[in-house]
């Protein structure tokens, strides 16, 4: 992933996966700002301040993820 997700998305991500063991990465390549989750919104967290992705992104990323890693199964 190039946006740097929350600690909160990649457990969502590994938590899902059909895999034994999954690693989640973000800010390989440098960064394209913070893809915070919908609650950081709400809660006005630095890394919500600093996204430049709309409130539920990070839930729609990580849903589409878990629909890829399943069709890997």
């Amino acid at each position: 992933m190039a946006p740097e997700l929350s600690t909160d998305t990649a457990l969502d991500i590994k938590k899902h996966s059909p895999f034994a063991h999954t690693a989640v990465l973000s800010m390989l390549e440098g960064g394209s700002k913070n893809l915070a989750e919908a609650k950081s919104y709400a809660r006005i967290t630095y890394e919500a301040v600093d996204s430049s992705y709309a409130k539920g992104s990070a839930e729609t990323v990580a849903a589409k993820i878990g629909d890829m890693l399943d069709s890997l199964r």
